[in-house]
């Protein structure tokens, strides 16, 4: 089963809104408050209206510290992570020592080994634990349908901040992993980070935005698929990518030069070098200054040689 559409009407700050989606990946950017949870709660509340019966809906909201580990699943996950990276290896139950059999204080525990060490399972980080919980938790649910071979089966994933937890190196990751470990499930995700939505086609993103009155409605970018970080942050997520007393320095920087006033934006350079001293932004200002004093310079030789012939 697959959610081609979606037409929700008067639920919260949704007056009549329609969605057409994508068999593989939907993902919903916008600010706090705009209503991504609201259409979330509305995919599951609406596939289950239509049939109770169907493939798992799997609605993955956050890590939490309940390790649900079958030998399945870590039989598979073992699989899943021969084709991540080389980072993470044998996730196991660990059983106490021979001696400490008999001390009923000490029990086994989940295992993995991480570049080659030998780690508790709870000793990882929240992102960690994030990652390979949210691979488990949808394996798991799967497998209740398809015991030998969860990974192909078909379900629909519902995620809300997906990136929650999770390092810059694993936002930029995480998508991939998904799709390619579950080709055949059809993943519904919000989020708030660039790194994301970079790796995701502009046809498989939806801006939510709010008018004045409240009214939700969206809008699909042109481009997003391997976009730099700045350029989605201040083209499709609508911000800045510097602190606003920042990027209006650099602003003002670049009108100065515009009007040819280079002293001023001289001590304007100056006063961004202090905390901005290697910036790609400020070397262009400086060149664009070096050029333009170059061209008055060439004027002045070209003006005052005409001068003397005359």
């Amino acid at each position: 089963m697959t959610i081609k559409q979606l037409r929700i009407k008067e639920l919260n700050n949704v007056h009549n809104l329609e969605f057409n989606f994508n068999d593989s990946i939907n993902v919903f950017i916008g600010n706090n408050g705009t209503g991504k949870s609201t259409i979330l709660n509305a995919l599951l509340t609406s596939v289950i209206e239509k049939d109770s019966s169907a493939n798992p809906v799997i609605y993955y909201y956050k890590v939490n510290n309940c390790f649900d580990f079958s030998l399945s699943s870590i039989d598979i996950l073992n699989k899943v992570f021969k084709n991540l990276s080389n980072i993470y290896s044998n996730l196991r139950i660990e059983e106490p020592p021979e001696s400490y059999k008999y001390n009923k204080t000490i029990e086994s525990y989940l295992a993995i080994d991480k570049y080659n060490k030998t780690v508790k399972f709870e000793q990882l980080s929240d992102g960690e634990k994030n990652i390979i919980m949210l691979i488990n938790t949808i394996m798991v649910r799967l497998s209740l349908s398809n015991e030998e071979n969860p990974l192909n089966e078909k379900s629909i994933v519902l995620i809300d901040d997906i990136e929650l937890h999770l390092h810059l190196a694993w936002q930029r990751l995480i998508i991939p992993i998904l799709l390619n470990t579950f080709p055949n499930c059809q993943f519904f995700i919000t989020t708030h980070s660039p790194h994301i939505v970079n790796n995701i086609k502009p046809k498989n993103i939806f801006i939510l935005k709010q008018d004045q009155n409240g009214s939700l409605s969206y809008i699909q970018p042109k481009e997003s698929y391997g976009m730099s970080v700045d350029r989605v942050v201040e083209l499709i997520m609508n911000d800045q990518t510097r602190p606003a007393n920042i990027s209006n320095d650099f602003e003002e920087l670049f009108e100065l030069i515009e009007r040819k006033r280079l002293k001023e934006a001289e001590l304007l350079i100056n006063k961004l070098k202090k905390d901005l001293p290697t910036d790609p932004d400020i070397l262009m200002a400086e060149m664009l200054i070096y050029k333009q004093r170059k061209e008055e310079k060439d004027d002045y030789a070209n003006n005052k040689k005409r001068m003397d012939e005359i």
